[in-house]
């Protein structure tokens, strides 16, 4: 194999990676992990770029019922849910990333999405929705200016399904069900199955010049295929291992 890329992040969790979010402006990652045998959700954060853990594995007191929201001007912001059987959001918690306490919380507004201005919320008591313009770091309602600010759309992408009606290239002719790819720079990132024994392995491969960078195992001993592989911000290669893990990828 060709030099291996340079790995930016690499994380280990006690519990199940749950949800990921980002930040590219200020190069922040966020992620949800849960334990179901301790039904605790753990939280933490890092700056992608260098590696810097900025907390980990934060429980809030009653973790199980939060969820992970947004990241956005170096905050993590939490969700609570309307009910234990619902997936309908209540309550706001925002988490200061650079020391893992909480700096405030709205236990009756609902985040809609982030602006550049602020996040646009709403009171979960009002039908239909009345968005408010809160500040990220202290929660308080600020003055919409020239109309409702658009949504910050974060640069990422995820790969693409590899058509069935084309052969596949012969590295990856073992495949079993769908395979993804997606271009990076000079690289081509593949992740696909492969049956062993009746049970299945995932596989990340980046290739260049046809020729492998690295071959990893995303999963092993699976039961059915994993729809989620990969995604890209800029030129980084975010994916998650064994369910624990997450590592980033210079590509």
């Amino acid at each position: 194999m060709q030099g291996l890329p340079t790995i930016l992040l690499h994380e280990k969790f006690s519990g199940i990676i749950w949800k990921v979010e980002i930040d590219g402006r200020k190069d922040m990652i966020a992620i949800e992990s849960r334990d179901a045998s301790s039904r605790a959700a753990a939280f933490s954060a890092f700056n992608f770029r260098t590696g810097h853990c900025y907390f980990r594995e934060v429980s809030p007191e009653h973790s199980w019922w939060f969820g992970l929201d947004k990241v956005h001007e170096g905050m993590v912001f939490l969700h609570g849910y309307a009910a234990g059987n619902t997936p309908e959001r209540k309550g706001i918690v925002a988490i200061h990333a650079f020391t893992g306490g909480i700096a405030w919380q709205q236990h009756h507004m609902a985040l809609d999405h982030v602006t550049e201005d602020g996040l646009m919320a709403y009171a979960t008591s009002f039908t239909p929705k009345r968005l408010q313009l809160l500040s990220p770091v202290t929660g308080e309602t600020t003055v919409v200016q020239n109309g409702l600010p658009a949504p910050i759309i974060q640069d990422i992408r995820f790969p693409q399904v590899w058509p069935s009606a084309m052969p596949l290239p012969a590295f990856i002719a073992d495949a079993a069900g769908p395979v993804l790819y997606a271009l990076a720079g000079d690289k081509t990132c593949w992740a696909y199955h492969r049956e062993r024994q009746g049970k299945y392995d995932q596989v990340l491969l980046i290739m260049k010049d046809n020729a492998p960078v690295i071959r990893v195992f995303l999963d092993e001993n699976i039961q059915k295929f994993n729809p989620e592989a990969f995604f890209i911000h800029s030129n980084q290669l975010f994916c998650i291992r064994n369910k624990v893990e997450i590592v980033s990828y210079l590509v």
